[in-house]
């Protein structure tokens, strides 16, 4: 998994305790494997991160 912060720690913070909006995507399905990405905004409405993350499933 790899995350990108688009905010700096002091922002991040101030997000303390409340709620996370999440847009998640799942982009390839097949032979086992699958990536998605996400990202999140904090309630006011800024733009924290992206996460990106490739899986693979063993039968």
């Amino acid at each position: 998994m790899t995350v990108y912060y688009h905010v700096d720690a002091a922002q991040f913070a101030a997000t303390g305790s409340g709620h996370l909006l999440l847009q998640a995507r799942g982009q390839g399905f097949g032979g086992g494997y699958f990536d998605h990405g996400g990202q999140p905004w904090d309630e006011g409405g800024s733009f924290l991160a992206t996460t990106h993350q490739v899986v693979y499933c063993k039968e």
